[in-house]
């Protein structure tokens, strides 16, 4: 149906929307464009409803809740040019500051501009850091060229908005935080920090950087080398180099720990040709050791640093699983692959992508496609 009146409920909130104070208040936000909100869509996230103009013809689903505004209605709720005649209402993802966070966090402290604000957003999500506190003076993350920049990151990540930095420390100090700051006064180089904690990474303006009782507590101060002729980076940039550093770093880390586990284990004395890489889909350590044999270690899970071997397999119908992997008396549904190896150890084929693992609490049976599993040396029968 055609609405013609300025009058409609969904018209109304639609322009109430428009202002920030009633975003927070009915807590949620208006997409626009087909682009963001058909991922939005694919992602999972379901609009409470789609507004189209009269002339746009391309639906994106069949819903009664949907509407459709005459032009000069559509146009008093659009701040695009050149509008492509589709918006969208969805929920909100923030969360409190008392929510527990088992994670890094990443702090954005007083960045006003809205393109870099939105590309820190779509950098967190790539790089999988889904917690972010956006401290007071920080923009809005719901304004509209916020949301066309961060594309549909927004839904993967959870966002503490609005917080006065002198509660955030304290939140982040009361919750053990290794509190990180960058600037280009520290003496420590990005290449050399040494992650033991959880860690608040603080991002300030390229203008004025952090606020000075952030730089005062923290824990760690940290400088990104460049040995160009500049000197600072736009904020997005130092949070997008970052953010890639200290991922991929608690697997660097911890590669002699992970490598003297492994060699206590199956009692390996010397290693050599270490290689951390992506092997068939996953990433891995490959070495091979004194009797010039290969082996492979699976890096399941880089937060957790989870191992699966799978050197040690020749066939695949059985599979050792340790309690140094899953406990699987509580983890349920834990997925894990299976590998065809060689003699050398290498990974012949894959035999499924994700294959099931679903444990059952009370019988202990794991339904698996292989024939039977051992846990700790001791072999179950699967169904």
């Amino acid at each position: 149906m055609l609405i013609h009146s300025n009058q409609n409920s969904k018209y109304k909130l639609l322009k109430k929307l428009k202002q920030k104070k009633y975003r927070i208040s009915e807590n949620k936000i208006i997409l626009e464009g087909y682009r963001i909100i058909n991922h939005a869509i694919t992602i999972g996230k379901q609009p409470n409803f789609i507004v189209y103009r009269e002339d746009f013809n391309d639906r994106l689903r069949n819903s009664n809740s949907d509407i459709v505004l005459n032009k000069a209605l559509f146009n008093m709720i659009t701040d695009t040019v050149n509008s492509q005649g589709v918006i969208a209402v969805f929920d909100m993802n923030i969360v409190g500051k008392d929510n527990p966070c088992s994670t890094d966090i990443v702090v954005i402290n007083a960045v006003q501009d809205p393109g870099n604000l939105g590309t820190i957003i779509r950098t967190c999500d790539a790089f999988g850091f889904d917690r972010i506190m956006l401290t007071k003076g920080t923009v809005d993350p719901y304004s509209d060229k916020v949301l066309r920049s961060s594309m549909s990151s927004i839904f993967n990540v959870n966002m503490i908005i609005g917080i006065k930095s002198l509660d955030a420390i304290n939140y982040l100090k009361r919750e053990g935080f290794d509190i990180c700051v960058t600037t280009p006064s520290a003496s420590l180089v990005l290449d050399h920090f040494k992650k033991n904690k959880r860690s608040a990474l603080v991002f300030g303006s390229e203008a004025n950087g952090v606020e000075k009782c952030f730089f005062e507590v923290s824990d760690t101060k940290l400088k990104i080398e460049m040995p160009g002729n500049q000197e600072s980076l736009n904020v997005a940039s130092a949070v997008a180099i970052v953010l890639h550093k200290l991922k991929w770093l608690g697997v660097n880390l911890n590669i002699n720990k992970i490598l003297n586990e492994y060699n206590l284990e199956h009692n390996l004395k010397n290693i050599s040709s270490i290689n951390i890489d992506t092997f068939s889909g996953f990433l891995g350590i490959k070495f091979k050791d004194e009797l010039d044999k290969e082996h492979i270690i699976e890096l399941k899970n880089v937060d957790n640093y989870q191992i699966i071997d799978t050197s040690i397999y020749n066939k695949m119908n059985e599979f050792d699983l340790r309690e140094k992997n899953v406990n699987f008396l509580d983890d349920l549904g834990a997925k894990f692959e299976f590998f065809e190896l060689g003699e050398g150890g290498e990974v012949l084929s894959r035999k499924s992508s994700t294959p099931n693992f679903i444990v059952d609490t009370d019988s202990r049976s794991i339904l698996a496609d292989a024939e039977k599993i051992k846990i700790n040396g001791k072999s179950y029968k699967l169904r």
